[in-house]
């Protein structure tokens, strides 16, 4: 059966309920990775690990590269398989954040029976609404540098100087998807990864779509949005300890799906071939990372049919 993942404006009460509890059951479940947390964090760990051996050219497994849009697919459909092991009935909801822009739009994840809301300024942004307010929710993984707090923090819509940024437009989502080829040598996001004043290299789907070139910054700045100033929990690696990234990458992946829909005659490069040779794990047929260390091979050509995958977009 073909699992439908629904925009966030169309879901139940019951659905929200559903989805909700099955991934406060995953968090209490035991962990594949280690012991020391449980199921769902093997997602924040994964995620946390992939952005580890990036370098200057190398943009490690998962960001600044051709792999960004199979790799994040895949972690989806994993994520979303082991919630149906706990109800079957659920799916990665995906918010159209270029329709419901507003914190306080009923339509949109922020709901106290759904998402929550942004956080307190009183309690450092602190997430107190919603089912994923602490204790309930605890955080136990973090990235480098980041203030190992247990709980969720948010500041929505707050950029640097409490100046308020903006989520993409249905406009600038519109110029991506017209946006070809799918990506370009060398094959990373901007000449030198390391460096954030570096240059992006030529446009392409992948790159735009990321975040890395053209007005409005697509993915990368829905996680600043959420993040605020504050720099809250979706503006680190560790991202995934908020429920509110699956929303936001089922959204790029409805994105990505409908590019290869609209241009039939683009393909995924590089293709590993001819010349077209990209950093390992990037490449068609390459082995991605984890998964490949986990004993299970999984690339790029595997996930490039959502439909074969077993789901579709409402």
């Amino acid at each position: 059966m073909t699992t439908i993942r629904k925009n966030v404006a169309d879901l139940s009460k019951q659905e929200k309920r559903r989805f909700v509890r099955a991934l406060l059951i995953l968090k209490q479940k035991p962990g594949r990775i280690s012991p020391r947390w449980g199921r769902y964090d093997d997602y924040v760990y994964i995620h946390l690990k992939s952005m580890e051996n990036m370098t200057a050219v190398y943009p490690g497994w998962a960001h600044s590269g051709p792999a960004f849009l199979p790799w994040h697919r895949y972690l989806l459909y994993q994520l979303e398989k082991d919630l149906q092991e706990i109800d079957p009935s659920v799916s990665i909801p995906y918010w159209d954040w270029t329709a419901q822009r507003r914190p306080d739009d009923p339509r949109g994840p922020w709901t106290d029976d759904f998402m929550g809301g942004t956080g307190d300024p009183r309690l450092n942004y602190r997430v107190t609404t919603g089912p994923f307010a602490y204790p309930r929710w605890k955080l136990i993984l973090f990235d480098h540098g980041e203030p190992r707090l247990p709980y969720l923090r948010r500041q929505l819509g707050v950029g640097s100087g409490g100046r308020s940024i903006s989520l993409p437009t249905a406009a600038e989502v519109k110029r991506c998807l017209r946006e070809t080829p799918y990506h370009v040598p060398p094959w990373r996001a901007k000449l030198n990864l390391l460096r954030p004043d570096s240059p992006a290299v030529r446009p392409s789907f992948c790159n735009r779509l990321e975040g890395w070139y053209g007005k409005g910054n697509i993915h990368n700045i829905v996680h600043r949005w959420i993040g605020g100033a504050a720099r809250g929990s979706m503006a680190w690696m560790s991202a995934p300890n908020d429920p509110i990234f699956w929303l936001h990458h089922a959204t790029i992946d409805r994105l990505w799906a409908i590019w290869q829909a609209s241009h039939p005659n683009e393909r995924y490069q590089p293709a590993g071939t001819d010349g077209k040779r990209g950093p390992r794990g990037h490449n068609l047929h390459d082995a991605m990372e984890p998964w490949k260390s986990m004993g299970r091979k999984v690339t790029p050509a595997m996930v490039l049919d959502m439909e074969k995958l077993g789901y579709r977009y409402q």
